[in-house]
């Protein structure tokens, strides 16, 4: 069995594995500083924090390819909640530079690089807006569609159009008229306002000081509800109740701003939600079951989880526990 290489990091002073620990120059030898230390101060959207590195190890730099590693690792940090650290980026860089297309590159041709994507880049661009400029035209002879002609071209030229826009007036292209149909909003800050000192401490424990007056009043709605068509006692149906309420007030914010992506996102888990919680609230009366439920529920609402997969799952779960406990099926 061969021998492990290791290392001494120049700076930290700790031995690691060559292989694993230490970033491999060009010419095929290792840096002199573990990868921890080597990025630990790399900001990934500052491109001075890591250019030195790069021409350190003699790696050509290309912005386009860094910004998209850097985009895609942002993504993925977000959905796991974490946050971009010095290797998020720097590693997978490296791993790209190795690619038949960069590897016979230095850092000494970062320049040339750039301005062969610059060029390409206006070439496609010009390209594209050639042949936009045909559908436009198209368009407005009436051999294509608007929604065709909306499908096929760019966002940026629909924003663009749209921004250039004759703007609409109240009278006519407004489809909500001059406003006069809606609420006042100083009618809900005189609501806000009719609250004590004393509710808006108690409204602030119950729900969150993140919440608004107005909101604390809207949940608050919510769960009387709630509490009294249901026969609801224990403490944990009562902490489910309020998650419940929050995850409503926060699907009807969206619906209100016409964020539908966002709105269908959390409106088939709130539904699916609710039904459980009835379910349970009027069918269920052990508590071993009663508690497997309630997490359940605490998991649809506080992850962002597959919902097909916990709906097989869960339907399989209430199956299995009303055929085998009220009719001893099974």
């Amino acid at each position: 069995m061969a021998a492990v290489e290791m290392k001494t990091c120049t700076k930290c002073g700790k031995t690691k594995k060559a292989e694993t620990e230490f970033y491999k120059r060009k010419d095929g030898t290792r840096v002199d500083l573990c990868k921890s230390c080597l990025t630990m101060h790399i900001d990934n959207y500052n491109p001075d924090t890591f250019l030195w590195i790069l021409e350190e190890m003699d790696i050509p730099y290309i912005p386009e390819e860094w910004n998209v590693l850097r985009d895609k690792a942002f993504e993925l940090a977000r959905q796991r909640g974490k946050v971009l650290d010095g290797m998020s980026v720097f590693g997978k860089y490296l791993s790209k530079m190795k690619l038949k297309q960069y590897m016979k590159h230095h850092w000494a041709d970062s320049e040339m690089l750039q301005k062969e994507n610059e060029e390409k880049r206006r070439l496609a661009e010009e390209g594209r807006a050639e042949y936009e400029a045909g559908l436009k035209e198209q368009y407005d002879k009436g051999e294509i569609t608007e929604a065709q002609y909306r499908t096929l071209v760019s966002t940026e030229t629909q924003n663009e159009e749209l921004y250039y826009a004759e703007p609409m007036t109240p009278e006519t292209d407004n489809p909500y008229g001059d406003g006069s149909q809606f609420i006042d909003e100083s009618i809900l800050d005189e609501a806000a306002e009719s609250l004590t000192e004393d509710d808006k401490i108690y409204l602030a424990m119950k729900w969150g000081r993140t919440y608004t007056p107005s909101e604390w009043i809207e949940l608050e709605k919510t769960y009387t509800e709630m509490m009294e068509s249901f026969d609801i006692q224990d403490a944990d149906t009562i902490h489910t109740l309020i998650l419940v309420c929050k995850t409503n007030l926060q699907m009807n914010q969206l619906l209100d701003s016409r964020d539908i992506e966002g709105f269908h996102r959390i409106f088939y888990r709130v539904f699916l939600v609710k039904f459980i919680w009835i379910f349970a609230s009027i069918y269920i009366t052990n508590i071993i079951w009663t508690c497997v439920v309630y997490i359940w529920i605490f998991w649809l609402i506080c992850f962002n989880v597959n919902i097909s997969i916990y709906i097989v799952r869960g339907l399989m779960v209430f199956i299995y526990y009303y055929f085998w406990v009220e009719f001893k099926l099974i």
